[in-house]
């Protein structure tokens, strides 16, 4: 069953009221996900996994894990779906189509992680199975004749990764598999060719950074990105044959790097850090092209700001229902900032969110410094879009992953829904009791948005664009 709520919707000095179905609320661990053909949606309680349609969220699949499940993850054709047991350290694969269960023992080695990939050049799947203390990933094979079987076929050994989640990552067209090795207190990467369901390694060479904390692909494949902890500000760029093409230092001698990601096309790396500054490196002049200063006061007069304000309250059986919208505020706009304490442990400060659009035209950042604000930039015109000024800090933000419209939707642990896109913003009213959002994720064809609780969760039917228009 669906139920709509009513959203207010805010664009130059007009305000619209449109409505937004929504499912009911059911039980749910935070651990969810849609399946890359978006029919179906997993997610786990406790030793139970259960499949349901991702439209009706009617329950298609349910089963029955060894131990309690940590994480769930999809094969490339939705056929099987993968559940980590850390307790046991074992990793439960189950088919969908046969109803057959394939497990991998990890013994004494331990678990760590484990996780779906495709190769080049097969219909095959790939589970990668890291082992306790960076020892080593295990790549073990599903294919047609392992099903006829009834198991899985060891593929390769690969030793001494740096991390369990992280500095591994494969290339867009899976033929390339990057991967941050420590060996003798330095740090290495690794190129493995992935076609024809093999691994060979292809490059390895050091890293010219004293202490490696991840790597990234371009979306062509043409240049891998590698960059030092947070205590020192450097970026290394690499061609697919292991050259090193630039290194990248803002300054020294204050805390660095904090995120990075590549724009769609490949064109444009962005790179946010301590200073609250995001830059952006043209990958054809490999120079820095443009600078987003994340200041408090904002003082263009050709950005859209949005400031959610409080319109009143309304009276439920979970008490109070505080109502809001957005207003258009007209610069300078001055943000509300809080004290950095740097003597402490991973300091809020810097840009800890930074996420472009899937057309690339614009790019949402967050300076942690000023956590209830999102900022949203034209890559057209490199400047300032839109500004979202919340009440509460903001705690997850999402793309429409379709790329039709630029649409991007963000929660703040509240019971609303906000959205914004380039004709202006919304917030949508989630008709459940006791409902506080502090995750989404959305399905790849852009039609259902899931919503989590901390124990419960609902989805949401965005309609493509808002219309009913109030003057």
């Amino acid at each position: 069953a669906r139920t709509t709520s009513p959203s207010s919707f805010a664009q130059s000095n007009t305000h619209v009221r449109s409505t937004m179905e929504f499912s009911e609320v059911f039980k749910s661990s935070p651990i969810i996900q849609f399946s890359p053909n978006s029919l179906y949606l997993a997610s786990i309680s406790q030793f139970r996994l259960c499949i349901r349609d991702a439209s009706s969220l009617e329950i298609k699949h349910l089963f029955t894990c060894t131990d309690i499940c940590s994480k769930i993850e999809w094969s490339h054709d939705s056929r099987f779906i993968l559940c980590m047991e850390e307790k046991r350290n074992i990793v439960e694969i189950f088919d969908l189509l046969s109803q057959e269960t394939y497990e991998i023992n990890q013994g004494i080695a331990g678990l760590a992680n484990a996780r779906f990939t495709s190769v080049a050049s097969s219909q095959d799947s790939f589970i990668l199975v890291n082992s306790d203390f960076q020892l080593r990933i295990s790549i073990w094979r599903l294919s047609a004749a392992n099903q006829r079987e009834g198991k899985l076929s060891f593929v390769t050994h690969i030793n001494f990764p740096k991390f369990d989640e992280r500095g591994l990552h494969f290339s867009e067209e899976r033929d390339k598999m990057a991967l941050l090795e420590r060996k003798e207190g330095k740090d290495f990467v690794s190129i493995f060719k992935c076609d024809q369901a093999q691994f060979q390694l292809d490059r390895h060479f050091s890293v010219s950074a004293s202490n490696a904390v991840d790597l990234k692909w371009s979306p062509d494949g043409q240049y891998l990105c590698v960059w030092d902890t947070m205590l020192h500000f450097k970026v290394c760029i690499y061609a697919a044959n292991g050259e090193l093409v630039r290194e990248y230092v803002a300054y020294e001698n204050a805390l660095g790097v904090k995120s990075v990601t590549w724009a769609p096309n490949s064109q444009i790396l962005a790179i946010g850090s301590f200073d609250n500054v995001v830059r952006l490196m043209d990958l054809d002049s490999l120079q820095i092209v443009a600078e987003f200063p994340h200041e408090p006061l904002i003082t263009q007069a050709d950005v859209s700001v949005f400031r959610e304000m409080a319109v009143g309250e309304t009276l439920t059986n979970d008490g109070f229902f505080e109502e809001t919208r957005y207003e258009i505020r007209e610069t300078p706009v001055q943000l509300k900032g809080k004290q950095v304490e740097y003597n402490r442990p991973n300091p809020q400060s810097g840009i800890g969110l930074l996420e472009f659009s899937p057309s690339g035209r614009y790019l949402v950042t967050r300076n942690d410094n000023i956590p209830s604000a999102v900022f949203v930039w034209d890559l057209k015109r490199l400047a300032l879009f839109s500004v979202l000024i919340q009440m509460s800090p903001v705690v997850c933000t999402m793309w429409d992953p379709t790329g039709e419209h630029s649409r991007l939707c963000l929660v703040t642990g509240n019971d609303k829904l906000y959205i914004w896109s380039d004709e202006g913003s919304s917030c949508v009213d989630i008709p459940a009791e006791s409902f506080r959002v502090g995750k989404l994720l959305w399905s790849q064809d852009g039609q259902t948005l899931a919503l989590l609780d901390r124990e419960t969760m609902c989805c949401c039917y965005p309609s493509p664009s808002e219309e009913d228009y109030e003057g």
